[in-house]
């Protein structure tokens, strides 16, 4: 007899996992989202997080499943309520996180907190405002123009080689349950390997990558034709004779998307 992956308990020959289990399962993102939604900023931390944990017991899984059913809550909240409800400060769902210990290596994408501690600046510039610098340029080998300033630094980039396209997540919800549930470190999501890793600086005239290995890549915003959005970076395709389609990969691909957004319309019809 088979136990239950969720629960422990005996699920039956041949079954590894209960009916009812299962749809507790699926329905823990729905609970714990309107939860929060609810009370995430207006009831204090620690009772918000004594509520959540009251949930997972509830469902009568075994511990290692509660963490998990848990981490794929946070991963489904700011998708399905935080972005579609403006008004929630995203202040207080970062606090959250930090408050709330959980383990990160069962996060499928493993720049999540990273990209919610830039929900900010995101938002910011969905108001078409510039959000605080967050690096010095004196810690990267550029120098800047006459009436160019620093905006972003994007820590983990890479390029891919011309032409080739980040593949996005293509797991089915039984799958990602398996995966989650049987191995200790579950698959994090799909990532291509960059042919040159670095970082992405943003400045208020150009790109800027610098590579770990010494070289870089320059493209100015009033060259670039089109942006495309990839799950896990930009594809970004010049107006220059010849030019090949080259794909910039880094950890938040919606912010560095904002900002090639701004920069080419926003910015470039303020520098008029």
């Amino acid at each position: 007899m088979a136990a239950c992956i969720l629960c422990g308990k005996s699920a039956g020959l041949l079954h590894a996992l209960h009916k009812s289990c299962f749809e507790k399962y699926n329905q823990s993102e729905l609970e714990i989202g309107e939860l929060l939604l609810s009370q995430l900023g207006s009831t204090d931390c620690a009772v918000l997080i004594e509520n959540i944990d009251r949930i997972l017991a509830g469902y009568g899984f075994k511990k290692a499943a509660q963490q998990r059913t848990l981490v794929r809550a946070l991963e489904f909240f700011p998708e399905k309520y935080l972005d579609k409800n403006p008004a929630l400060d995203p202040a207080a769902w970062i606090g959250f996180l930090k408050a709330r210990s959980f383990d990160q290596r069962l996060l499928l994408n493993k720049h999540f907190i990273v990209q919610q501690e830039n929900l900010p600046a995101l938002r910011s510039l969905r108001k078409n405002q510039l959000p605080p610098v967050n690096c010095n340029v004196a810690d990267f080998p550029v120098r800047l123009r006459a009436q160019e300033s620093l905006w972003w630094c994007f820590k983990h980039a890479g390029i891919l080689a011309a032409g080739s396209a980040a593949p996005g997540r293509q797991w089915s919800v039984i799958r990602q349950l398996m995966d989650r549930l049987f191995l200790s470190e579950p698959k994090q999501r799909l990532q291509p390997a960059p042919v040159a890793a670095g970082k992405i600086l943003l400045t208020s005239q150009r790109l800027y990558f610098a590579a770990a290995r010494g070289a870089a890549a320059v493209i100015e915003y009033a060259d670039i034709y089109s942006c495309t959005p990839l799950p896990d970076g930009i594809r970004i395709q010049l107006n220059l004779p010849q030019a090949l389609p080259e794909t910039y990969l880094c950890e938040d691909p919606r912010l560095f998307y904002r900002f090639l957004h701004y920069a080419r319309f926003t910015g470039a019809a303020q520098n008029q």
